[in-house]
């Protein structure tokens, strides 16, 4: 069976690899113990020593403190690897879960927002 791109993929693909060569976005996958694929933790804009962090979690390992886990784990390698010296998040406000993980890992509340039109909070941590 053939596999085939198709869209802007490929191209979206290579830009992304290429900010991330240049240090703009710094990309991880979270692998579970079987080495299945469970989610990914970025770290994006690299800029003056703050970075955006993003995650996700598949759905079948939520609720087991995978997120908080690879959450506190990038901010040690922003900190050891990266040299930042803060980070933020942003979520929508009504994600208790999103909100819960960044808590757990030392990031407070910095302000409102919106995010895709909705209501939402910045989050933002020292490191």
């Amino acid at each position: 069976m053939a596999t085939r791109i198709s869209g802007n993929f490929a191209a979206r693909h290579q830009a992304l690899l290429d900010e991330q060569d240049a240090g703009v976005y710094q990309f991880h996958v979270v692998l579970a113990e079987q080495s299945d694929l469970v989610g990914r933790v970025n770290l994006f804009d690299l800029t003056d020593g703050v970075a955006e962090v993003g995650y996700r979690i598949a759905e079948r390992a939520a609720g087991r403190g995978v997120a908080t886990a690879v959450v506190g784990e990038v901010c040690r390698i922003a900190t050891t690897s990266y040299e930042l010296s803060a980070l933020f998040a942003i979520t929508t406000a009504d994600n208790t879960a999103s909100r819960s993980v960044l808590a757990r890992n030392g990031f407070t509340l910095a302000g409102e927002t919106t995010v895709a039109g909705k209501p939402g909070v910045r989050y933002e941590r020292s490191l």
